[in-house]
């Protein structure tokens, strides 16, 4: 997965590595990205704390 900052925007890259076929390449806003982060980290927490 490749993360990298690009004319004020995030942009996320998965390749898969066996293949070598780009899975999802996007950009989001850097400020809709850092929300994202926090809700998937928090989701990881819980189920972390679940488990």
């Amino acid at each position: 997965m490749n993360i990298f900052e690009e004319n004020g925007r995030i942009r996320l890259q998965l390749k898969d590595m066996g293949e070598g076929t780009m899975l999802f390449d996007f950009t989001i806003e850097k400020e809709a990205f850092e929300e994202l982060k926090t809700h998937i980290i928090a989701h990881l927490n819980i189920y972390k704390v679940e488990k």
